[in-house]
């Protein structure tokens, strides 16, 4: 006996969808979110080992096939949205308002049960509970991007680090799990965060 389950899903997207595709329709309004609701949003790659989760976050670098990911397509919209937004909040008077915002990104691994800074030389890292009973990765580095270029280094910075830290067998690559998050702090208050957007391929 099987027991029938139904499923309801919001999208179903055909096998010929391109990262562009999936782009517009799933993520770029949480990118709109970000600036205009202060949200924090995550998007999951959920699959079994060579499903296709990292191409769709991170797309194909050959020159020939040359398809950007969700990655490099989110951080080219956000770094558009914070241009107006620091332009709308900008002070006549100051160099700096204290609206205005900036951009840190983030890049750790879960392998094995375990954290490590892929931005900071594998540093194994701890979970905590803080204060406010949210869980924080204590020490994990950020670092402060300017554009899309920029971002897009430091995540070709944090894959190669992820990369060299497991071996190419499904067996061990289905255990790592990499999070890159990009959050919109204040310039004036680094560690006010306005808003966060958090790439997770599972």
């Amino acid at each position: 006996y099987v027991e029938e389950h139904t499923f309801q899903f919001d999208e179903a997207f055909p096998e010929n969808t391109t990262n562009a595709e999936l782009y517009n329709v799933c993520v770029r309004p949480l990118v709109s979110s970000l600036f205009a609701r202060k949200a924090k949003c995550t998007v999951f790659a959920y699959g079994q080992t060579g499903s296709g989760k990292t191409y769709t976050m991170l797309g194909c670098q050959e020159p020939s096939k040359a398809t950007p990911g969700l990655f490099a397509l989110a951080g080219r919209d956000i770094f558009t949205e914070l241009e107006r937004y620091n332009g709308r909040h900008a002070h006549p008077t100051y160099q700096t308002s204290k609206d205005e915002l900036a951009i840190k990104v983030s890049f750790y691994e879960i392998y094995c049960g375990k954290l490590f800074d892929l931005l900071n030389h594998r540093k194994m890292l701890a979970a905590r509970e803080n204060g406010r009973n949210r869980v924080v990765i204590v020490n994990l580095q950020e670092r402060l991007v300017e554009d899309p270029d920029e971002l897009m280094k430091v995540v070709a910075e944090g894959m190669e680090a992820r990369t060299t830290g497991v071996t190419g067998a499904n067996a061990d690559s289905s255990r790592s799990h990499a999070v890159m998050q990009i959050s919109l702090v204040h310039k004036k208050q680094m560690k006010h965060v306005h808003g966060k957007l958090s790439f997770i391929d599972l």
